[in-house]
């Protein structure tokens, strides 16, 4: 599985800041049938959320360029699974 992050998790990962939200935005996932796993695992209501105080949402509506996908830049989380992509001039 692949997400298109974007916003604040973006910069705190990729700069190692501290995170000051809750949440972690994404426009996008590969395979898109991943969707609804991923909202079960790591949705709003998840044992993740509840435990950790941290879960992603899909953002459909997000202001980002049209050729985003050309510089989406892969985050190793060390999670020994897929990266994400992460385009963190879009979050600028």
């Amino acid at each position: 599985m692949c997400l298109h992050c974007v916003g604040s998790f973006v910069v705190e990962t990729v700069y190692e800041t501290p995170r000051r939200t809750e949440d972690s935005d994404y426009i996008g996932i590969i395979p898109y049938e991943a969707a609804e796993i991923l909202r079960e695992i790591t949705g709003r209501q998840s044992e993740l959320a509840k435990k950790y105080r941290l879960y992603f949402q899909y953002v459909a509506l997000a202001e980002y360029p049209d050729d985003y996908e050309n510089r989406l830049i892969e985050l190793d989380l060390g999670l020994g699974r897929a990266p994400c992509q992460a385009g963190p001039s879009a979050a600028s």
